[in-house]
């Protein structure tokens, strides 16, 4: 006890910021509802239940296993599933809009809600362990807490929308805290599972090979270790599926996840009179031969090469706004690493919720607060978007945008070829 209470004297400013966050994180967790947290758990439900696998990828896994421990506690789901099973079609529970009104409108939604998201904390609490693990300067450490616990995009990807990528977070934050202490084959294997839960961070895995290389037969090998657990896991789902034999093949999930993959990256293009071509097809590349150029290459570096990339690709592909997320791990220590990079961070986290809330509808993130007073978020939703409609949405659309590119731009100037001043 006296450890612990040293331990909290010690670190009274980061346990009172962890505090206003979980603070925060409580009130969103049961009065926000988006359709993509029913579909995913209807899929991890229909599985622990009836062994009908629909499950798409590595976290909806793990979280079956959560959902098999709480069962009892799931309330709605049940009720809600039932009003599907009639129709036979278990493929509707990948698009469960028709869901979403009935879920909302019980009285049990709330509840449920807090049921559904508590396991996000569990992993953000084991994430911000690992967080703090990886530098030793207590400064650095508060900045860090900081950055994560009052992060807005974190707090409403995760909490918000419910969306489960924080699973992937906390394995990408492993791999970089053991390429910080300098363990490659560890570094690389968690690399891997995060790869297997979301195929986006394939883009680090070039700087990971050209940070941690020495010659051609441990490029080999590190590939191979990063390819171990995408297999594993494809054999795993491929076990699971051969319960049901009218399932297509393994391969569906990962040929479906890259085919997703290939249409953000070509949703921003430069046109010419005879083809077109995506910027990002020689942007990356360019970010991976700049850093190979780099005679000297520290963690400090990996890390803000590897937010840069991710810049990039976010800003310039076709993605939902929780897919922003990705960025995180990387850009928090980025910033803890050099805090004049903080102001340009401040307003493009301003200009993603501007422009995001314009052009995926603003009523879309109005009606997630339908589980508290749905007859009110429903209409106050309609009336939004009609009054937006009227003053011509698309135009501040464009200026939102404009911003958005502009301040990505800046912090890409800032990761590449600014040096820091310590």
């Amino acid at each position: 006890m006296k450890k612990f209470i040293s331990f909290i004297n010690k670190n009274r400013s980061s346990v009172i910021i962890v505090i206003i966050g979980l603070l925060i994180r409580l009130m969103f967790i049961p009065i926000t509802l988006y359709v993509d947290l029913l579909s995913a758990t209807f899929r991890q439900y229909l599985f622990v239940q009836d062994g009908i696998f629909r499950l798409s990828n590595l976290q909806e896994l793990i979280l079956s296993g959560y959902l098999h421990l709480f069962n009892d506690h799931l309330f709605l789901i049940p009720q809600t599933i039932s009003n599907f099973r009639p129709q036979g079609d278990h493929q509707i529970f990948t698009n469960a809009l028709g869901a979403v009104d009935i879920f909302a409108k019980s009285n049990l939604s709330m509840r449920t809600l807090f049921v559904l998201k508590f396991p996000y904390l569990i992993f953000e609490l084991a994430a911000t362990f690992v967080l703090l693990k990886i530098y030793d300067d207590r400064l650095k450490n508060i900045w860090l807490i900081l950055l994560w616990w009052l992060n807005p995009i974190l707090i409403y990807a995760v909490y918000a929308w419910g969306r489960y990528d924080i699973i992937p977070l906390l394995l990408v934050l492993v791999s970089i805290y053991f390429a910080k202490k300098d363990k490659v084959w560890y570094s690389f294997i968690f690399l891997g599972f995060a790869i297997a839960c979301r195929d986006v961070y394939l883009i680090i895995l070039p700087l990971y090979l050209i940070y941690f290389y020495k010659n051609k037969h441990s490029l080999i090998s590190q590939i191979l270790v990063v390819y171990l657990p995408i297999y594993a896991i494809d054999k795993l789902f491929a076990f699971l599926k051969n319960f049901e034999p009218n399932i297509s093949s393994s391969l569906y999930i990962l040929s479906a996840s890259y085919s997703n993959s290939i249409d953000y990256v070509l949703y921003t293009t430069i046109s010419t009179n005879d083809s077109k071509i995506a910027p990002l097809f020689f942007i990356i590349p360019l970010i991976y031969l700049y850093f190979l150029s780099k005679k000297k290459k520290n963690f400090d570096l990996l890390v803000k090469f590897s937010t840069a990339v991710f810049v990039v690709f976010l800003v310039l592909s076709r993605i939902h706004p929780h897919y922003m997320i990705w960025l995180m791990p990387f850009l928090i220590l980025a910033i803890a690493d050099n805090k004049k990079f903080l102001y340009s961070y401040l307003v493009f986290v301003v200009a993603f919720f501007c422009y995001f809330a314009l052009a995926f509808s603003i009523r879309t993130n109005i009606t997630m607060f339908l589980p508290v007073n749905y007859d009110l978020f429903i209409n106050v939703g309609s009336l939004w978007e009609k009054m937006l409609i009227s003053y011509r949405s698309e135009n501040l659309i464009l200026i939102s945008r404009t911003l958005y590119v502009f301040t990505a731009g800046v912090m890409l100037w800032f990761l590449i070829f600014q040096r820091n001043k310590k």
